[in-house]
């Protein structure tokens, strides 16, 4: 049965279990808007504060409990932490983790920007088992990576200590004529 379970995290072969690692993909996606608009958009996140914490608890709640099976039902619970999957997974929790228990902190958003490195989970759960098949297979990691960056630069191009650029239309049409020839 433990056995069974981690694989199932970690191999998904069935519907299912393909859907559980689609839903969790999805969850680090809701976690990036949700971040790149506090960040953008302060007044609106402010407005909705209720349901912006509602969500970030359900997806940090959901990430914690599949953090606590992989924990629990791993063989060897203490090489769990030393892998790339364990790192990716506290490095997913602990932030939020820390503005829970820590509210006395004059500011978190620090630990908010922290959430950041729930992209590198796209990395951990695209890499398990075949979600889907042929070229699709190929490129879903560098997709699923190019759209969590893009929320990214969303969030983060906003702020004053980036240069001003008016019109990015040459640049964005240079670059994406070099990666369609490669």
């Amino acid at each position: 049965m433990q056995k069974r379970i981690i694989q199932c995290l970690n191999e998904p072969s069935t519907g299912f279990e393909k859907g559980i690692t689609l839903f969790l993909i999805l969850l680090v996606y809701v976690s990036i808007v949700q971040l790149a608009i506090e960040v953008r958009y302060p007044e609106l996140a402010f407005s909705n504060k209720t349901a912006f914490l509602a969500c970030e608890y359900f997806v940090l709640g959901i990430f914690t409990i599949e953090a606590g099976i992989r924990i629990i039902f791993d063989p060897n619970r203490w090489q769990y932490f030393k892998r790339f999957s364990g790192i990716v997974d506290l490095l997913a929790i602990v932030p939020g983790l820390l503005a829970i228990f820590l509210p006395f902190l004059d500011s978190t958003a620090w630990i908010r920007v922290l959430r950041l490195f729930r992209l590198l989970r796209i990395f951990k759960l695209v890499r398990y088992g075949e979600i889907t098949g042929g070229i699709t297979q190929v490129l879903t990691p560098f997709l699923a990576i190019a759209v969590g960056l893009k929320g990214i630069m969303v969030a983060v191009e906003g702020h004053d200590w980036w240069p001003e650029m008016n019109n990015l239309n040459v640049v964005i049409g240079v670059v994406g004529f070099s990666l369609a020839i490669l």
